[in-house]
């Protein structure tokens, strides 16, 4: 390790924001390029090499780094663990574009083509869906948000927020029970 490795970090560390820009235009590219072999796409890589580099901004006080490859190492893996968080998020929306999709066929099959042309429709019930979470307590609609939208397991939520597990399904068991009612009391104004 040199000196001036130590200097740069303890400058991080301390909030300044030339060394700081100083790292960033060292790595960057080298970063963006790590970034795009795995999300193949560069505007995405882009921001999750930002995303990275805020992230070390927002931890520099607790950075345990003691030189400039250590930092260097951990941007990396800070940037390797966005890549497939980013990777995971896509192909959730995938799934859950496809379930959508699945749905709305199903809803399709119950629908005569006179109803179709109702004022009910699949995006009104989406619409309902999107209103019952709203209303949802705060940690609820957070906790279902979290799960159904952004692909986080009971694990990754408990841990996020800091609760347990047992309350995460509690939260999720309580958000189902309530857009189940819902949709129930739709589907019934719909066919009845």
């Amino acid at each position: 390790m040199t000196e001036i490795d130590k200097i740069i970090v303890d400058s991080i560390k301390e909030g300044e924001e030339r060394s700081f820009d100083m790292l960033f235009n060292k790595y960057y590219r080298r970063l963006h390029y790590f970034a795009f072999q795995y999300v193949r796409n560069s505007i995405e890589a882009e921001g999750l090499v930002q995303e990275t580099f805020l992230l070390l901004w927002k931890k520099k006080n607790t950075l345990r780094c003691v030189n400039e490859a250590g930092l260097i190492s951990w941007l990396y893996t800070v940037l390797k663990n966005m890549c497939f968080r980013y990777l995971k998020d896509q192909e959730h929306n995938q799934q859950m574009i496809s379930e959508l999709n699945n749905t709305h066929l199903e809803l399709d099959l119950f629908i005569s083509e006179e109803e179709k042309s109702d004022e009910y429709s699949f995006e009104e019930l989406t619409t309902i869906i999107n209103q019952t979470i709203d209303k949802l307590s705060p940690r609820c609609k957070l906790v279902m948000e979290m799960s159904r939208l952004e692909g986080f397991n009971n694990k990754e939520i408990a841990q996020e927020l800091k609760i347990s597990e047992k309350a995460v399904e509690g939260n999720i068991t309580r958000g189902l029970k309530i857009i189940r009612s819902v949709v129930k009391d739709y589907l019934t104004h719909l066919f009845f």
